[in-house]
């Protein structure tokens, strides 16, 4: 598929979001999926890529980014975080740095999609009264779609939904004032908590999650919906561990997993999505 990108506005230092115009056949996607993105229609990437693919010995695969609308919103939306090397990466990043930094309106985008299982149950007010997404970072991006479909839409109606939003600090915290002015609309089916680990501010707990905030947030263990997308720790980071021979650093993922495994919450009631 194809759209054109009509818009963009900078969500943070480092995120941006893009307003794509497509065919309404086009539009046929589930809030919370993704759509994919073939960097080789990008001609300023052309010599990068070709260095990569060299080095890798492969073709440079189609990079995957979370859509931040629901189906009944004009354009569909992505947000994308810019990305910095580090020496956990064998490699620098591609394309998600370009994204937030060139200069796109106007543009035409190709790519595919539409995938990904980080959605609601067709019935999902017969399989639970109250949804918790614990995201962190950049991790919001397809649970505010989720979110938005349901309110906005008003759909789901006796559902009650919970996010619990790690960042670093208040500058990073993407669709703040998006995510306030839903939580005041709609205070009595959406509850925003808002965790910062680098800074104290009023009115934002400080540190990371605990199994105790958790637990506070839950009404039913038993039949609570929880929705994770956050950092997990990446093949380079193993390879590097296995390298240096050290223990891996739990990242978002593994610790908030390993939270659910104590609070006995099922695998079924689980959908995660990770990056990294």
């Amino acid at each position: 598929m194809s759209g054109l990108i009509v818009k963009t506005t900078r969500e943070t230092i480092d995120t941006r979001t893009f307003y794509i115009k497509v065919n309404l056949k086009d539009k046929d996607y589930v809030a919370g999926q993704f759509l994919n993105i073939d960097p080789h229609q990008f001609e300023e990437l052309a010599e990068i890529i070709k260095f990569l693919e060299y080095k890798k010995g492969r073709r440079e695969t189609f990079r995957a980014y979370s859509i931040s609308s629901f189906p009944g919103e004009n354009y569909i939306s992505i947000t994308v975080k810019s990305e910095n090397f580090n020496t956990d990466k064998e490699y620098p990043p591609l394309l998600a740095t370009f994204l937030v930094t060139a200069p796109l309106v106007g543009r035409v985008l190709k790519f595919s999609g539409y995938s990904g299982s980080y959605i609601f149950p067709e019935f999902l007010e017969k399989q639970t009264s109250e949804v918790l997404h614990l995201v962190s970072g950049s991790g919001i991006i397809p649970s505010f779609s989720l979110l938005k479909n349901d309110l906005i839409q008003d759909k789901n109606t006796k559902v009650h939904h919970t996010i619990i939003n790690v960042n670093k600090t208040y500058a990073d915290i993407i669709y703040r004032e998006e995510l306030d002015k839903l939580a005041r609309k709609y205070n009595n089916r959406f509850t925003l908590v808002h965790l910062l680990t680098r800074e104290r501010k009023d009115g934002f707990l400080y540190g990371y999650p605990d199994i105790e905030l958790i637990k506070r947030n839950i009404l039913n263990l038993k039949s609570v919906l929880v929705y994770i997308c956050g950092s997990k720790i990446t093949k380079w980071q193993h390879r590097h561990n296995k390298i240096t021979q050290t223990a891996p650093v739990p990242r978002f993922m593994e610790t908030i997993l390993n939270f659910m495994t104590q609070l006995k919450i099922d695998n079924k009631q689980i959908k995660i999505e990770t990056f990294g």
